[in-house]
């Protein structure tokens, strides 16, 4: 009975995370710093693939059992360059890229493998 986070974020920056009532799991201060110390590279400039976020001067505070707020995050346009993050290790593999504007998600290996070839093919090299 895995209690999987929900990220509920408003226009404003200020994001409240959660997870389902009588689930297993912790949502608290020290989980949501922890995972934002290890998913976030640049604090100043995060890139996803509709916006850069700045999370370098964020407040988070727990606001009851289970539910914490992250106030501070401020966004900037995104990037002329794609983010992607192609799984090889797996049957179905998934990435995301920013598209003028858009998110398109691509599932599968054949995908992420013509991805990756199309990649190497261009002045990119990607990390593998």
């Amino acid at each position: 009975n895995v209690g999987f986070p929900i990220v509920d974020v408003q226009s404003d920056g200020v994001f409240k995370v959660t997870k389902p009532v009588n689930t297993g799991g912790l949502v608290s201060f020290g989980t949501v710093a922890e995972q934002m110390l290890y998913e976030i590279g640049d604090s100043q400039c995060y890139a996803l693939p509709d916006v850069n976020c700045d999370f370098s001067n964020v407040s988070i505070k727990e606001v009851a059992d289970n539910e914490v707020e992250v106030t501070g995050a401020v966004g900037t346009p995104p990037s002329s360059t794609y983010k992607s993050r192609p799984t090889l290790s797996s049957s179905i593999s998934t990435r995301y890229c920013k598209s003028e504007g858009d998110c398109i998600v691509f599932s599968s290996n054949s995908s992420s493998n013509n991805y990756i070839v199309r990649v190497q093919n261009t002045a990119l090299k990607p990390q593998l």
